[in-house]
């Protein structure tokens, strides 16, 4: 029941997370389109993000059946891709110039920290791992 009710929190602070970006997106570059773009560090430039990209990013795989390793499986998909989120932010905080960047990369920082904290726990107590 611990899981569920973390998983229930993840889904309302990221749709809320998401739904303020796209929102920033539209009204401060209004000419961008509908493609999301992704900055491609050995070109130096931004290209369209690729399906495969876009579904990892969102991690819209299947973690398997609600089995007895259903939760163990989670944790440790959910865990990188904490982990992924805290890379983005501390590089949203040392690199934006926007203010409502740097808050909402510093909430994430802080709230993306403390489920990892609490996943890694789970996974030590309930699976000594």
């Amino acid at each position: 029941p611990e899981l569920r009710k973390l998983a229930n929190e993840i889904i309302a602070a990221q749709e809320k997370e998401i739904a303020q970006m796209g929102e920033w997106r539209k009204a401060w570059y209004p000419k961008a389109g509908d493609k999301l773009v992704m900055w491609h560090e050995d070109m130096k430039h931004s290209m369209e993000m690729s399906p495969e990209f876009r579904k990892n990013m969102t991690m819209t795989m299947d973690l398997g059946s609600a089995d007895a390793q259903f939760d163990l499986r989670f944790v440790e998909a959910m865990i990188p891709h904490h982990e992924g989120a805290l890379v983005m932010a501390k590089d949203a905080i040392a690199k934006s110039k926007r203010p409502e960047i740097q808050k909402l990369a510093q909430e994430i920082l802080d709230s993306q920290k403390a489920e990892i904290d609490q996943m890694q726990s789970w996974r030590k107590a309930w699976y000594g791992k």
